[in-house]
């Protein structure tokens, strides 16, 4: 008689366990073990298909209904670490249970089997689902003498201590540390797509939380969007950002209720470090922000200051139809910085999601008026609205600044608020020393901002103090290298800095900034041809096309110098109808030698304070010009140190 198969068994064996399927109970050499209905039937499921991978879709489906709000993410990862536990299995070196990150699980031990085993011991009762309870609890301490942990080998031998105590002591003292973290951008799991806005406000909070620990290295909510629906594993991520873990999640929100579901995962092995979920109020859901960043801070072990402490346990209090207007502010903001939509995004979409996030923010104003980040989400797409959309309106300048006042009097430890201050009092005022103090309480309010960092750089540059901006060049580079800043030009080699403008935009969604620098560049280091590709690129790209193939034929013909007249022609044209970079007409006319003509564009540039005359000093963009007698009164004019 043939064997049976492992799905027609009552009793399956493997290693030193026996699954019995009729008293529905785990047994190792006899002794029951103590397993969860859950986890049971997820083991059961695997040893109906020994080696074969089953899919997390295939276990949802037999295990998890589709009754409403129910967590397959943590739930499945609780039965898992749960079953793993059981066995004295891992995820780094499994024995038994093998994960297949994003796809399933597969059972690789060897399985044998009888159909006529009779039920031992009492039939387990079935549990309720656990809400909100921790599916990973912190072991104990590491740091004990030998002595000591010469006993609890000898106990953990004896068979004395637990095996999912004796399991998670073994992983603890084996374990890297993290001082390094990308939040990945958080699921939606609710049945309404347009709540995407929801989970994206989640993450950056979280994000925001975390990065005002100085100890942690926290990777910025606009590098990681990029990861919203790639296919590439925990451990590629984790390296292509450098990290050392990486934060998974996933949010539903129905009515008046929100789920969050977090997991830590180690970047190297791709092993599960912690998780919970947790099911709360919408009301409440500042709090549970709070709540999930500080146990993940607590989990990894990260010495943080009273002053960090204070901060992270001590949520700002908002009305929850304050905060979801809010939300849908940053998520429109996001978009029109092209962090959410991409390379395809026009400019009248973009004026579009400019405008909503506008309306959002004025609306969480209206609903809640001391909600302090509120203000600061209006003046950041106010501003942006004024110098991407509508340069001439210089009113919405005094709106922006204005709402900034109001936030930093509401909340003076907004980090983004004293960044945003620092900016305007730098690019529009040419307040050196005010711009400085401002620079320096962001990064000490969130030393994590590579932002930051990165105009903190650039004043320092300017200024004249190339040293001091060069270390703060480096800090943005360890804490974000994908984010781009302007100061690099002055300060790292052309053909290094070439190589990563064109790495990151094919690897991610340009902006306008990138095609101006990577031109720049390339015209700097006498690539000419390059550099009218680029130009033509960045041409074709904001809809001018006949400017590109102007430019395209009068290179042909002229060289570099054609395509330049080309592009003065056509950036003289569109001044009559619209605002146009001072600095590009500069650069320009300069290139054809025509300085008169630059002076005339520098000079509107320095009577409107456009927000590129601080880089005088320092930008290649004014190399064309640099040697005439007049620019040096130029930079005395500014305010710079000449």
């Amino acid at each position: 008689m043939g064997t049976a198969s492992p799905s027609k068994l009552e009793c399956i064996r493997f290693g030193v366990f026996e699954l019995d399927l009729r008293s529905r109970e785990l047994r190792k050499q006899g002794v029951r073990v103590k397993l969860q209905e859950q986890p049971f039937q997820v083991l059961q499921v695997l040893l109906e298909r020994p080696g074969e991978v089953v899919t997390r879709e295939e276990l949802r489906q037999r295990i998890w209904s589709s009754d409403t709000f129910v967590d397959f993410e943590g739930g499945m990862y609780n039965a898992v670490k749960k079953l793993r536990e059981a066995l004295g299995d891992t995820a780094d070196t499994p024995r038994f249970i093998e994960t297949l990150p994003r796809r399933g699980y597969r059972f690789i031990g060897a399985v044998s089997g009888n159909a006529d085993a009779a039920p031992t011991g009492q039939e387990s009762p079935k549990l309720a689902r656990e809400n909100g309870s921790a599916v990973s609890r912190r072991g104990l301490r590491i740091g004990l003498g030998a002595g000591l942990a010469i006993g609890v080998l000898l106990i953990a031998l004896l068979g004395l201590m637990p095996a999912d105590v004796w399991h998670r002591l073994s992983i603890r003292s084996r374990a890297p540390q993290i001082r390094s973290i990308a939040v990945l951008p958080l699921k939606n799991l609710s049945d309404d797509p347009s709540q995407k806005y929801f989970a994206y406000g989640m993450a950056e909070e979280l994000i925001t939380d975390l990065s005002q620990m100085r100890a942690l290295r926290v990777v910025s909510h606009t590098t990681v969007l990029r990861y919203e629906s790639t296919d590439k594993t925990v451990p590629q991520i984790a390296q292509e950002l450098g990290v050392d873990a990486v934060i998974e999640g996933a949010v539903q929100r129905s009515a008046d209720r929100v789920r969050i579901t977090a997991q830590l995962i180690y970047g190297s092995n791709d092993a599960n470090v912690w998780a919970r979920t947790y099911d709360r109020d919408l009301r409440d859901v500042l709090t549970l922000q709070s709540t999930v960043a500080k146990e993940i801070t607590d989990e990894i072990r990260l010495n943080m200051t009273p002053g960090e402490t204070v901060r992270l346990t001590t949520p700002r209090t908002v009305k929850p139809e304050a905060l979801d207007a809010y939300w849908r502010g940053r998520y429109y903001f996001a978009s029109a910085n092209r962090n959410v939509y991409g390379k395809d995004k026009d400019k009248a979409a973009q004026e579009e999601d400019l405008r909503q996030a506008v309306a959002q923010f004025e609306a969480a104003i209206r609903m809640d008026p001391n909600y302090a980040p509120a203000y600061l989400g209006y003046a950041e797409s106010v501003d942006f609205l004024e110098s991407e959309v509508e340069p001439s309106q210089k009113h919405l300048q005094a709106k922006s600044r204005s709402a900034l006042t109001t936030a930093l009097a509401l909340d003076d430890t907004l980090a983004k608020a004293h960044l945003a201050l620092g900016n305007a009092l730098f690019y529009f005022d040419w307040n050196w020393a005010g711009a400085e103090r401002e620079y320096k309480r962001a990064l000490e309010l969130d030393p994590n901002s590579a932002e930051a960092h990165c105009s903190y750089a650039g004043m320092l540059d300017s200024l004249g103090r190339p040293d001091e901006a060069r270390k703060e060049l480096e800090t943005h580079l360890h804490l974000d290298p994908d984010l781009g800043c302007p100061v690099i030009l002055s300060l790292v080699s052309l053909d290094s800095q070439i190589d990563r403008e064109r790495r990151f935009m094919e690897t991610h969604d340009a902006t306008d900034e990138h095609y101006w620098n990577l031109g720049l560049l390339l015209w700097k280091a006498g690539r000419l041809k390059e550099a009218n590709d680029v130009w033509q690129d960045w041409m074709m790209r904001l809809g001018y096309t006949d400017v590109a193939h102007a430019m395209g034929r009068a290179y042909a013909k002229d060289g570099y110098p054609g395509a330049m007249r080309e592009w003065a022609k056509a950036g003289e044209a569109g001044a009559k109808q619209r605002y146009v970079p001072r600095i590009m007409m500069v650069y320009i006319y300069g290139v054809l030698g025509e300085n008169d003509r630059a002076f005339a564009w520098l000079e509107k540039a320095l009577t409107e304070h456009e927000s590129s005359m601080p880089s005088l000093k320092t930008f290649i963009a004014w190399d064309p010009i640099r040697s005439d007698p007049r620019f040096k009164e130029m930079v005395r004019r500014v305010g710079l140190p000449v």
